[in-house]
């Protein structure tokens, strides 16, 4: 996908409920990370939908003040820090527990009665089903927008050559009464 303009996010995809942002850091070896790179990155994900994780993957560890400050986030368990060769289990990793997370729920839902029976495949299902019609509205209106901005944008140089003619015409006819 795409990147996210840089706002503590170099990358960011989806693999099936999970929604992944990453941040890389590559830093020198003998350096590590910083609490205030951290606390950016955390600052990022907390605006995020709850069903996001972001991991931070670097070519090294985090600073103890870091850990620290990771540890006692409210939002510890919707971060990753890993090694860049350890990002795809992670991601599989997360996407695997958030779906155990979201079955736990479903069936203890169930048990209760707030929901009516439905088999959890459907239900992932329709939920991807969902996901897949929001990324066609969306590809539908940024197309629209596409078309308002063409026609907006013939409109304007319409209005210039206008302008351009009216411009030579007054030029002409200033011109004749300055020979007069």
């Amino acid at each position: 996908m795409p990147r996210i303009s840089d706002r503590n996010i170099d990358l960011h995809g989806q693999n099936k409920l999970l929604i992944f942002l990453i941040q890389s850091k590559w830093l020198n070896p003998k350096s590590k990370i910083l609490v205030k790179d951290l606390r950016e990155f955390l600052h990022t994900i907390s605006n995020q939908p709850k069903t996001s994780v972001g991991f931070l993957v670097s070519s090294v560890e985090l600073g103890d003040n870091a850990r620290i400050e990771l540890e006692n986030s409210p939002i510890k368990e919707r971060i990753c820090v890993c090694f860049y060769y350890e990002i795809v289990d992670k991601i599989f990793e997360y996407a695997r527990v958030l779906k155990e997370k979201q079955d736990k729920l479903l069936k203890s839902k169930l048990k209760k009665g707030k929901e009516k029976p439905m088999s959890l495949k459907l239900r992932t299902n329709l939920f991807e089903n969902k996901i897949k019609e929001s990324k066609k509205n969306f590809k539908v209106k940024l197309k629209n927008l596409k078309a308002k901005l063409l026609i907006s944008k013939k409109r304007l140089k319409f209005k210039i050559r206008t302008l351009r003619k009216r411009l030579i015409t007054n030029s002409e006819n200033l011109k004749n009464k300055i020979k007069k």
